[in-house]
């Protein structure tokens, strides 16, 4: 299967051959695992087996049209939703986007530290730019979608609320995960307010089990729980069948 990779105002054309996947994920023998050094680049990135070979000035924006490629591919979407540039919620995001690969899983990325935000004023879909309006197609097409919250004030992040406020048109009656991650450990309940969202606005289901971590499990800017790793993985797979 040659995958074509599009073109933006930074990047050049990107092609690689790659082996097709099976779907079924019994098959997988792959151990979780997390990659030291990794760090994340470009605005929207589609996910590989063999990303870490493609540097990270030829990552680009993707448009819709590259998405699905391979139609018997599940494809999910990890939206990152913390600004801060040392983000941890980006870690779990980073470890979530491996374990999917070793599952078979086609993934893409988006950013909100990387992309043109703007704020929601209620106006269409077709009025907001195109990194906006990129991000919509790419949620549109996607199967389901794995949530990095970083909780502020016992709640939802500023930056993904109005992300999601612009865009959650796109996500109706999919699926869902969430990956929340606080200071402390006694926060884990603000990941409810998510699921409210996603719910009410639309109708999005969101699987169990809630991945939750705090400052304690990371160290060094890696994951430093395991046990997190084992409850990403567990997730993921909860999302598979349930698809």
């Amino acid at each position: 299967m040659t995958i074509t990779r599009g073109t933006c105002v930074c990047c050049s054309i990107i092609s690689e051959t790659s082996t097709r996947y099976a779907r079924s994920v019994s098959s997988s023998t792959a151990k979780p695992c997390l990659p030291a050094g990794r760090s994340l680049h470009g605005n929207l990135r589609l996910h590989r087996a063999n990303h870490s070979q493609i540097s990270p000035a030829k990552r680009c924006i993707l448009s819709s049209r590259f998405i699905k490629q391979n139609s018997t591919m599940p494809h999910f979407t990890l939206i990152q939703g913390s600004l801060r540039k040392d983000s941890r919620t980006a870690l779990l995001i980073d470890a979530t986007a491996d374990i999917l690969q070793k599952n078979n899983v086609e993934t893409s990325v988006i950013d909100l530290r990387s992309i043109d935000m703007q704020f929601c004023d209620a106006r269409k879909i077709e009025e907001y730019n195109s990194d906006i309006q990129k991000a919509y197609d790419i949620l549109k097409q996607s199967d389901a979608y794995m949530f990095g919250m970083p909780v502020y004030c016992y709640s939802v992040s500023g930056p993904l609320k109005n992300f999601i406020d612009i865009t959650s048109g796109a996500m109706s009656k999919k699926i869902a995960g969430i990956l929340c991650n606080s200071g402390g450990v006694r926060s884990f309940l603000a990941a409810a307010d998510l699921m409210k969202i996603l719910s009410f606005e639309s109708n999005v289901t969101t699987v169990q089990p809630i991945v939750h971590a705090y400052a304690d499990d990371f160290q060094s800017g890696q994951i430093f729980n395991e046990d997190i790793l084992k409850r990403i993985e567990k997730l993921a797979l909860a999302m598979l069948h349930d698809l």
